[in-house]
């Protein structure tokens, strides 16, 4: 019964960790309303590198759990989460753009069943088999929900999202390039930690601890620090499609990496830096190009909307990952984890590929 509350309470807590899925995209519609257009870019990329200092997140477990309960890896993300809204509420000034309209809740559910049912179809499918019946309604009645969904907000005169603005090719083209990102990237948190952390009895990985794991994984998050905030002087002396390809390429290099050489734990430091250069670059860029090819008023719902289209092809790299990790009897391989590296810098590679023809 303890076990079913703590589960349900998982739920509960992920689903409110959910509802602020939405500060990001509206803290980029605050930043195209109160910047200059020339200090927009920058603005981005500095908020951009706030998700490079949250994933140092990820050598908290290892550096708690010895000495305190598992507690607190909730504890103190709370009192961050208190001190950052009080820093919101004290410093961050409204923005002056103020569209109006209602909610349209209708449209709100509709959105929210679909793409549940794509991504829990897309999560499961490996589980209970991608011809079950199951996996097949979740897909294809989500699918049809979605389509359902897209008919009525083309129709609305409220619309939740206007879905007109994704026929112009800046927001199409983006989030296209978001979904393939996301496959990687969202892909690459779920098996670099696994292949770290793989026991002895396994063959190969690095048979490292929560800690040291953590800390393989550090070199992600110091390009995004340090990089993200200059992205958009790269962007504007190079060109944005040029700094995209750059960043992508980039990113595809550094899973490439991995597939060919990760005997070592300094391979998989080099991989991630090099991942995590690419993101630096590209993911900035990827915004700014977004928040200008809309009116100021959109900037919030279209930022959502690629933020949501990044999460779903998130789902989808990391089952098609996970799938290719697992050997015939449901262990980890090494010719799987090989695979599933060559996957994600398909990904990447394909992305640019993309946006080296979308001008």
């Amino acid at each position: 019964m303890r076990d079913g509350g703590l589960a349900r309470a998982g739920v509960a807590g992920r689903a409110l960790q959910g509802l602020a899925g939405g500060l990001f995209p509206l803290a980029i519609g605050i930043i195209r309303d109160e910047f200059p257009r020339e200090r927009v870019a920058a603005g981005i990329g500095a908020v951009t590198a706030t998700i490079g200092i949250g994933a140092v997140g990820i050598i908290l477990p290892g550096l708690l759990l010895p000495g305190l309960s598992w507690h607190w890896l909730f504890w103190i993300p709370l009192v961050i989460t208190l001190v950052t809204l009080a820093g919101t509420w004290s410093l961050v000034r409204e923005s002056p753009v103020r569209p109006g309209g209602r909610i349209n809740w209708l449209a709100a559910v509709l959105l929210v069943a679909g793409v549940t049912a794509v991504v829990l179809g897309i999560s499961e499918g490996g589980t209970w088999g991608w011809s079950s019946g199951g996996t097949l309604g979740l897909l294809i009645g989500g699918a049809a929900v979605c389509a359902i969904w897209c008919g009525a907000e083309a129709a609305s005169g409220n619309p939740l999202i206007n879905v007109r603005l994704m026929r112009l090719r800046g927001v199409w083209t983006t989030n296209v390039v978001a979904f393939l990102f996301g496959a990687g990237l969202y892909a690459a948190f779920a098996v670099y930690p696994i292949f770290a952390q793989l026991p002895e009895s396994a063959g190969f990985g690095y048979h490292a601890s929560i800690l040291a794991g953590g800390l393989y994984c550090l070199p992600m998050s110091i390009p995004s620090i340090i990089v993200s905030p200059f992205a958009g002087r790269l962007a504007a002396r190079i060109g944005a499609t040029a700094a995209l390809v750059l960043g992508t390429l980039t990113t595809a290099a550094g899973f490439g990496y991995m597939a060919l050489w990760n005997g070592h734990p300094y391979d998989m430091m080099i991989s991630l830096g090099l991942m995590g250069l690419g993101f630096s670059i590209a993911f900035p860029t990827l915004l700014t190009v977004c928040v200008h090819s809309v009116p100021a008023e959109n900037v919030a719902e279209t930022t959502g909307m690629n933020t949501v289209v990044r999460m779903i092809g998130g789902a989808i790299g990391t089952q098609a990952a996970a799938t290719v990790i697992s050997g015939r009897d449901g262990l980890p391989t090494r010719d799987g984890f090989t695979a599933a590296f060559l996957i994600l810098a398909a990904f990447a590679a394909v992305a640019a590929k993309f946006v080296s023809t979308r001008d």
